[in-house]
């Protein structure tokens, strides 16, 4: 994986107002700098400049680093709808395995509307887990969440403690979920900017990236049910028609006649991965409208830059000890790098050198080295590097620097020869006496 260096962005001022958007507990240094700076300016995020859209809310981000592309009210709550779910498939997948078999108990069966949003599960009818977060995700199924819930916490109460708890660990701190279904309710609400930082983390799961983009989906059948339930996404963006996103790499979208439509969406191009989510349109076509014209707009507008291992090479530090060479620090990377740049900058203008400092120690163990990265001349991140250190035997050096006997006897006769061959060319060159 690329480790992304998203503090370009504001040195160089080529994006300027960007701000990193991130789910809590990154690792990555760059991406901890980065949120440190999101903390610094919390109370006054900047609109960003981006295409208009329809919805009363939205936002873009790169989906590797969370940088803001661009945000229309972001912060502003509105109910989630079905897109609930999204939370919930999220859980289960991380709990459960796929070939898991999971019963509709009867309470269970007590907990949604039957007349809608179900793909018709018989009570005691037991379903693979993962044909059940299939159909919650891709259908907005109420019938195997609630079987689903019911698997991974035992109640829905439980389970909505659950999606709050884990909301919360994400960062996400304008969300608050109230039912595991997406009915709406005014305690149960969200935002564009958190429904981005749940799908950025949710992506991360292959179980769930692969759900999230699979437009067709066949479920076998099962001891209650003889024929295959043919499943097809909800999200028109990733199926033939007019509003058919080829790039898309997942969708999910709801509706509540309180707020209207609400879809998140994930593309990518060119190596560069966004995440789109529009709230608050009027129609289902005008969140697709959105969604296309913000992903039109990151990819037009930004471009990712990849600096492979291979181009950042190594560096070796030899160390001396009364000019024997006792240690080598070698210095690599395991991963590259990328970076989110304006279109309009130069890729082959983004540089990498490796730049050591305390050499002058000659300590294996406090020299360090950095990649120190530039564009266009400017410093606009840098990278800890792996270091090896490979000592010598000092006393090997010593031992194989002594003669041995059979070299000593060559060099013997070589001096007595040497010795001959002077005299005689001494006694050669003394005249005769007369």
């Amino acid at each position: 994986m690329m480790k992304k260096l998203i503090c370009m962005l504001a040195a160089l001022g080529v994006l300027t107002g960007f701000t990193p958007l991130m789910a809590e507990g990154e690792t990555e240094t760059t991406e901890e700098t980065a949120e440190e700076n999101t903390e610094e300016t919390e109370e006054a995020k900047p609109e960003i400049t981006g295409p208009d859209i329809q919805g009363v809310s939205s936002i873009l981000i790169d989906a590797a680093s969370g940088t803001v592309l661009a945000r229309k009210d972001s912060a502003r709550h509105i109910s989630p709808a079905a897109l609930t779910k999204s939370m919930g498939v999220y859980l289960a997948v991380s709990s459960l395995k796929n070939d898991q078999l999971v019963t509709m108990s009867s309470d269970a069966f007590q907990t949604y509307d039957h007349s809608s949003g179900v793909i018709w599960i018989m009570e005691e009818e037991s379903v693979p887990a993962i044909d059940l977060e299939y159909a919650s995700l891709m259908q907005n199924a109420n019938d195997t969440m609630a079987m689903l819930a019911e698997a991974v916490s035992g109640t829905p109460e439980a389970f909505v403690a659950k999606m709050n708890s884990t909301a919360a660990e994400l960062g996400m701190v304008n969300t608050q979920y109230s039912n595991i279904f997406g009915v709406y309710d005014e305690g149960h609400y969200t935002c564009a900017e958190d429904l981005a930082i749940l799908t950025r983390k949710a992506m991360r799961d292959t179980s769930f990236s692969r759900i999230y983009g699979t437009p067709a989906y066949r479920i076998a059948p099962t001891a209650l049910q003889s024929n295959e339930r043919l499943l097809a996404a909800n999200c028109e963006m990733l199926r033939s028609g007019a509003d058919y996103y080829s790039e898309a790499q997942g969708c999910q979208i709801g509706y509540t006649r309180q707020d209207g439509y609400v879809l998140t969406a994930a593309a990518t191009r060119n190596g560069l991965d966004l995440i789109a989510v529009v709230l608050g349109t009027e129609s289902e076509a005008d969140a697709y409208e959105d969604a296309h014209t913000l992903f039109e707009y990151g990819f037009s507008h930004f471009q990712n830059v990849e600096i492979t291992p291979e181009a950042i090479g190594t560096k070796t530090v030899e160390i001396y000890e009364n000019s024997k060479h006792v240690a080598d620090v070698t210095f690599s990377v395991e991963q590259g790098f990328s970076a989110l740049l304006s279109s309009g900058v130069d890729r082959s203008a983004l540089k990498a050198e490796i730049v050591t400092r305390n050499e002058e120690t000659n300590n294996p163990n406090l020299i360090e080295a950095e990649v120190v990265f530039t564009l266009e001349g400017q410093q606009v991140g840098t990278a800890e590097m792996k270091k090896k250190i490979t000592t010598y035997d000092t006393a090997e050096v010593k031992k194989s620097s002594l003669l041995s006997p059979r070299q000593i006897f060559d060099y013997f006769c070589i001096a007595v020869l040497a010795g001959i061959l002077i005299i005689k060319i001494s006694h050669g060159l003394t005249p005769p006496a007369e």
